[in-house]
């Protein structure tokens, strides 16, 4: 028999961002961004700055950037248009 897991064991699902309340969000302001961990057992842990690396690429069009947000094995991708 191998056990892979406990079964109270919690596991890293998955992470998300936002931007804090009155922070306008733009791809020039990335450093304001805030980001969560989620664990299996539905808990959440905001992370600090140095856990996670964001990933930014600015698309040819010159007002959209594609994030990309990395945390151990997870990550989370949006992108950021410019109003015109």
């Amino acid at each position: 028999v191998r056990i892979l897991r406990d079964e109270n064991s919690v596991i890293l699902n998955s992470v998300y961002a936002g931007f804090p309340d009155g922070v306008k969000m733009s791809k020039e302001n990335l450093d304001e961004i805030q980001v969560y961990a989620v664990y299996s057992d539905k808990s959440e842990e905001k992370l600090s700055a140095g856990e996670y690396t964001v990933e930014k690429e600015i698309l040819p069009d010159g007002k959209t950037a594609f994030v990309t947000i990395r945390y151990k094995s997870v990550y989370a991708q949006f992108g950021i248009k410019e109003r015109q």
